[in-house]
C-alpha cells in the first residue's frame, strides 16, 4: 500500500499470516520497548463493536503529532553498547530440541510447517522433539509397505516451550506435504514450535536452510584480526590456526551487502581496509536463552543486550550513501550462531544497513527475522568466536584492534 493509512503490529511474534515479506511496505520500526508500550497502550482505548473482517477503529479519534526526532548523545551510546533495544519476539528462548535431534530430521528451530493432518498432536505425544522424528519416520515406514503405499509422514512438529505450549506441551503431529519446500516457509518465526521433515531443503532455498553449512573450502572472505597477541591466543585456547573468520557470502537476501563487500575489497587493493576494525566482543552469559531467566534484555534476563556477539565495522567503503535509508533485504534468516549481520543504527532498529556488522555467538530468536545477515562464518572456525570474546573479557586483547579483509573465492 502506499498510504496515507500506517500501522504499527503490536503482537508478540512475527505476523507471517500478513505474507513474506509483509504485504504492505513497513517502512519504520519502533526504536525501544518504552515507545512500545506507548503503542500498546493505545490499542488499549476503547473502540465500538466491529463487523467480522473490519478493523477495530477508536471511539474518539486519537490526534497525533510527528515531529522530527534525533537520538541525544546518551542513546547513540547506549545503542553502540547494546544495540538491540526491543524484543521483536517476546517468549522465544534457544530451542534446544532441535539441536539435541539427529541429522536426519532436517530439524528446524522455533518453526512451525503446515500440511495434512495425518496424526493429531493433541492425541499423540512424545517426550521430545528426537521422539517425534522417530514416530514421523517410522509412519512414513508402515506407510510404504502398505499395499497400495500410502501417505506417510514427511513433516513433523514438536510443541518444545513449556512456558508457551502450557497443555500442549510434548504434543508430537505428525503431517504429509506433496511439496514441501515448493513455497515460502518462515523458519524461526514460531517461538512454540519444532519441526522436521523428511527431506533437506533444496541449497537455493529462500528460507536458507538448505545446502550445507558454511565451511573454508566454500568461503568467500576472510577477517583477520590484526594484533600481536593473535597467535599466543591461539596457542593458549588449543587452536590450531590465527584469528581469521571464513565467511560465505548468503546467496539470496544480501545483494546490497555484496556490492558494499566489492567494494571494501577492490579499495582494499590499493589501500587495504581502510577503518575496519573490532570493536567490541561479548561472551554468552549462562542464563542466555534460558526459560528459567526472565524475558527481556536487562543484565540478567535472558537475552542482555550487546552479549553473546562481536561487533565491528566495514570502514567507510561499507556505509550507505548519504541520507539513504534501506528496509531488511529479503528473504531475512533467523540469526543463528556464526550468523554476520549489519549492526543496529542509533535508533535501536535491527535492520541496519552497514557499516558496522556483528558476529553472533548464540542463537538469537528474540529478534526474529529483522536483522540484515549477509553471511555465516564457517563450522571450523565457530571456535574462534569464543576464543576473541573470552581474550577480551579477561583482558588478553585489548580493542579496537584492526581487521583485514580478503576475497579468496569470486562471488560476483
Amino acid at each position: 500500500s502506499g498510504g496515507p493509512d500506517w500501522f504499527i503490529y503490536v503482537g508478540t511474534g512475527p505476523a507471517t499470516w500478513l505474507g513474506n515479506p509483509h504485504e504492505g511496505s513497513v517502512w519504520a520500526e519502533v526504536a525501544d520497548e518504552a515507545s512500545l508500550l506507548v503503542a500498546e497502550a493505545v490499542s488499549a482505548l476503547p473502540v465500538p463493536p466491529t463487523t467480522p473482517g473490519q478493523m477495530h477503529t477508536l471511539s474518539s479519534p486519537l490526534p497525533l503529532a510527528v515531529r522530527p526526532w534525533a537520538p541525544s548523545d546518551a542513546e547513540v551510546a547506549a545503542a553502540a553498547a547494546g544495540g538491540v533495544r526491543i524484543l521483536k519476539v517476546k517468549g522465544a528462548s534457544v530451542d534446544l530440541a532441535a539441536a539435541a535431534c539427529a541429522p536426519h530430521c532436517y530439524a528446524l528451530a522455533h518453526t512451525e510447517m503446515h500440511g495434512s493432518p495425518l496424526v493429531w498432536g493433541a492425541n499423540h505425544r512424545t517426550p521430545d522433539a528426537s521422539a517425534c522424528c522417530a514416530a514421523c519416520t517410522e509412519h512414513r515406514r508402515l506407510a510404504s509397505e502398505r499395499s497400495p503405499p500410502g501417505k506417510g509422514c514427511n513433516v513433523w512438529v514438536f510443541c518444545n516451550s513449556q512456558k508457551l505450549c502450557l497443555k500442549q506441551q510434548g504434543e508430537c503431529w505428525l503431517k504429509h506435504h506433496n511439496d514441501i519446500w515448493a513455497s515460502e516457509v518462515s523458519v524461526g518465526t514460531s517461538p512454540r514450535w519444532t519441526t522436521g521433515t523428511a527431506v533437506r531443503a533444496p541449497a537455493n532455498h529462500s528460507s536458507g536452510v538448505g545446502g550445507e553449512p558454511a565451511t573454508r573450502n566454500s568461503a568467500q572472505l576472510r577477517l583477520s584480526v590484526l594484533d600481536v597477541s593473535a597467535g599466543t591466543l591461539t596457542r593458549e585456547r588449543g587452536l590450531s590456526s590465527g584469528l581469521w573468520l571464513h565467511l560465505r557470502i548468503r546467496e539470496k537476501g544480501a545483494t546490497r551487502a555484496r556490492a558494499r563487500i566489492l567494494k571494501v575489497l577492490q579499495l582494499g587493493i590499493e589501500g587495504g581496509c581502510r577503518g575496519c576494525a573490532l570493536l567490541a566482543a561479548r561472551t554468552a552469559p549462562a542464563q542466555w536463552g534460558s526459560d528459567a531467566a526472565a524475558d527481556g534484555l536487562a543484565d540478567g534476563e535472558r537475552w542482555p543486550a550487546g552479549r553473546a556477539l562481536l561487533r565491528g565495522t566495514l570502514g567507510p567503503a561499507a556505509a550507505p550513501p548519504a541520507g539513504e535509508l534501506h528496509a531488511t533485504e529479503w528473504p531475512q534468516v533467523p540469526v543463528r550462531r556464526g550468523s554476520v549481520g549489519w549492526w543496529p543504527s542509533a535508533g535501536g532498529s535491527t535492520s541496519a544497513d552497514g557499516p558496522q556488522f556483528f558476529v553472533a555467538l548464540r542463537e538469537m530468536p528474540h529478534i526474529g527475522l529483522s536483522a540484515a545477515v549477509w553471511a555465516d562464518v564457517a563450522a571450523e572456525d565457530l571456535p574462534l568466536l569464543d576464543a576473541l570474546a573470552e581474550a577480551v573479557d579477561d583482558g588478553s586483547l585489548k580493542l579496537p584492534c584492526a581487521l583485514r579483509l580478503e576475497g579468496l573465492l569470486p562471488f560476483v
